[in-house]
């Protein structure tokens, strides 16, 4: 099982791929698509919550689920 990509890597990947960052949120970043979708993004990957909020961010991806390992590649954390 691969690590979870680091909180950048999911803002890079958001940013390339038609995400907007809609609004701030208690230090999170809210991003929107679209589609309708939104993810909240924690501010950092040291947060007790941290975790939680980019599983759920890897699960609520529109038209399916990321993987952990298709964000990391297209941030460029990943060879292809």
């Amino acid at each position: 099982m691969l690590p979870l990509p680091a909180v950048q890597d999911i803002q890079t990947y958001l940013s390339d791929n038609a995400w907007q960052q809609a609004r701030m949120w208690r230090g999170a970043s809210v991003w929107s698509h679209a589609d309708g979708y939104e993810v909240l993004l924690p501010p950092r990957d040291d947060l007790a919550d941290t975790d939680l909020r980019v599983r759920e961010c890897l699960s609520h991806h529109p038209p399916s689920p990321l993987t952990e390992e298709e964000v990391l590649r297209r941030a460029g954390g990943l060879g292809h």
